[in-house]
């Protein structure tokens, strides 16, 4: 007894769209071969360019960064003086030695949270608390940074009322420690860059252009931040400085690098595959 099936007859039809399928997969299997690897899989150790000038970048840049922190510190110091006047910010740069200082009048005497105050910003906390309990699992990490922000708000409210007088920090010193923080990240910024962006086949300007270019950015977002942070101390209390320092000034520009870096990358991409 004959088990087999008998063959299967294709129609014409059925044979061409064959055909033409094995043409096609012949195409994609020529072009693939003859397209060489990804750009984000070739190895570094081909473009001598772009290694030459990644290492000019993290040197090159660094340096210019750390022998200009004097003009860096004038530019931020002008910056500064202008927005204080012109905002009635209680701020003066008192040179002490060969270093300078910012103080504000008063000390935190005249910025230390009243019961209003106090009791607004623990009204505040409660409602943010209170609106994460409604949002949707979608908004997870929203609702996180939310409650964290809240918490660190209710730790300085607590400190405000046990130790009203005890608060170390002042509004110059704040202000002094977001400039040295910025100066910090833009000491390290060339490095970064040099290695998660130089080194990327990108046209020749970019690479040129990129790192300066955020040097740029950060060299005038650093002194208008800390002066938003401290009009809004000034404002609202020392009740807000926990909260500016932890999530808006290091973390912040942290955050701002990250951005930008993304930005550039995702831009170079898209263009050049254009």
């Amino acid at each position: 007894m004959n088990t087999r099936s008998p063959p299967v007859a294709l129609r014409a039809e059925h044979v061409a769209a064959l055909r033409h399928a094995a043409a096609m997969l012949r195409r994609a299997e020529a072009a693939a071969s003859s397209a060489g690897p990804h750009r984000s899989m070739r190895r570094h150790a081909r473009d001598r360019l772009g290694i030459g000038l990644a290492l000019g970048t993290a040197v090159g840049l660094t340096l210019a960064v750390w022998a200009a922190e004097p003009w860096i510190a004038q530019v931020w110091q002008h910056v500064i003086a202008g927005w204080t006047s012109r905002l009635g910010i209680a701020l003066s740069l008192v040179q002490d030695g060969s270093a300078s200082h910012w103080l504000n009048a008063g000390g935190n005497d005249t910025l230390r949270p009243g019961r209003v105050a106090g009791v607004t910003a623990a009204a505040l906390v409660i409602a943010g608390w209170g609106s994460t309990l409604w949002m949707p699992d979608r908004l997870t990490p929203l609702k996180y940074a939310i409650r964290v922000l809240c918490a660190v708000q209710a730790s300085a409210i607590a400190w405000f009322a046990l130790a009203p007088g005890s608060f170390p920090y002042t509004a110059g010193a704040h202000l002094g420690a977001m400039l040295a923080s910025g100066y910090s990240l833009m000491l390290v910024i060339p490095s970064l860059l040099a290695f998660g962006y130089v080194l990327l086949d990108l046209p020749l300007h970019r690479r040129l252009l990129g790192p300066p270019g955020v040097l740029a950015f950060f060299l005038l977002e650093v002194p208008h931040k800390a002066v938003l942070h401290v009009w809004l101390v000034q404002q609202f209390s020392l009740l807000l400085m926990p909260v500016l320092y932890l999530f808006f000034g290091l973390l912040f520009d942290v955050m701002l690098f990250i951005a930008l870096y993304s930005w550039m990358v995702s831009s170079a991409r898209l263009r050049t595959a254009a």
